[in-house]
C-alpha cells in the first residue's frame, strides 16, 4: 500500500540465552562466584531520551535522520503538532519490518511507540499538512516492545474477514467480477465469520467487531460499498488498536494483482 496518510491500515524479537552444564564428583570445588546459591544479577531496562527533531510540512519518504541507539529495542516518540489536521508518523521502512505507521489529529501532543529491530532503520517520515510545525522526541529503552498477545491474535483473525469484505466491494463495483447476488453472499459470509469472533475475541476489540457486524448485515447496505459509512468509522476503530499493538492489518486482495 501507498505510504500516504491513510492509506494503510497499518517484530523481530531478539532474544539470548546460555546454558551452564556443571559436572563432576561431589567433591568437585564449586564454581568462583555462586558459592551462596543466589541467582544472578538482572539487568534492568534503561531509558535514554534522544535528540529531539523538528519540521514544517511532511518529511516524504525516508523522512529525516534519526538515531537509534545500539541497545535500543522500543522507543516512545512524543510527537507534537497543532492546526487540527491529521498526521502520521513511520519508523523506518515500516511496511518492510510488517510495523505500523501511527497517526491521529493534531490538536497537542501524541505518544507513538515502535519496536526497534536491528533492521530498523535510523529515519523518522512524517506525513502532515505543508504549513504544520511538528516535533518529535524520542525515548529509547532497552526492554522489548510489549505486545498484547490477545489483540495480536484478534487482528490477525479479523485480516482475513476485512480482506473478504474489501474483495466483495471490489469485484462488485471496480473489477465486475460478479453480480450483486455474489456480492451479498461473500459479505453474508464474512459476517457469519465476524460475528464467531466477536463472540470470541478476547481483547477490547471485542465491542468493535460487534458494532461492524452491525453495519455490515445491515439490510441497507448498499452493494458494492459494504465498507463505507458505519462501518469503515468501525475498521478505523480496529485499524487505530491494532497499529497501536503493532499488529497492523491488511488487505489479502484477490483482485488488482
Amino acid at each position: 500500500m501507498s505510504r500516504t496518510h491513510g492509506a494503510r491500515f497499518t517484530f523481530v524479537v531478539m532474544a539470548a540465552s546460555s546454558m551452564l552444564a556443571i559436572s563432576g564428583c561431589a567433591t568437585s570445588p564449586s564454581v568462583a562466584g555462586s558459592t551462596d546459591g543466589s541467582p544472578e544479577p538482572v539487568s534492568s531496562p534503561t531509558t535514554a531520551a534522544g535528540g529531539a527533531v523538528s519540521g514544517v510540512g511532511p518529511t516524504g519518504f525516508p523522512g529525516v535522520e534519526f538515531p537509534i541507539p545500539a541497545d535500543a529495542r522500543s522507543v516512545v516518540v512524543d510527537f507534537v503538532c497543532h492546526g487540527g489536521g491529521s498526521f502520521s508518523v513511520e519508523l523506518g521502512d515500516s511496511m518492510m519490518l510488517g510495523q505500523a505507521m501511527l497517526g491521529g489529529v493534531c490538536d497537542g501532543g501524541a505518544e507513538l511507540s515502535w519496536p526497534v529491530t536491528e533492521r530498523t532503520g535510523p529515519t523518522l517520515s512524517v506525513h502532515v499538512g505543508d504549513d504544520v510545525e511538528w516535533v518529535a522526541t524520542p525515548a529509547f529503552s532497552t526492554e522489548e516492545f510489549a505486545t498484547d498477545a490477545a489483540t495480536a491474535a484478534d487482528c490477525e483473525r479479523f485480516i482475513d474477514i476485512f480482506s473478504a469484505l474489501a474483495n466483495a466491494d471490489a469485484g462488485f463495483s471496480t473489477y465486475r467480477a460478479f453480480d450483486e447476488a455474489e456480492w451479498g453472499a461473500r459479505v453474508d459470509g464474512a459476517a457469519v465469520e465476524l460475528d464467531a469472533l466477536a463472540a470470541s475475541a478476547a481483547s477490547a476489540l471485542r465491542d468493535s467487531f460487534v458494532e461492524l457486524s452491525g453495519a455490515v448485515s445491515d439490510p441497507a447496505r448498499s452493494p458494492g460499498a459494504v465498507l463505507v459509512g458505519p462501518a469503515a468509522d468501525h475498521i478505523a476503530a480496529i485499524s487505530q488498536v491494532c497499529d497501536a499493538n503493532q499488529t497492523p492489518l491488511h488487505i489479502r486482495a484477490e483482485f488488482g494483482g
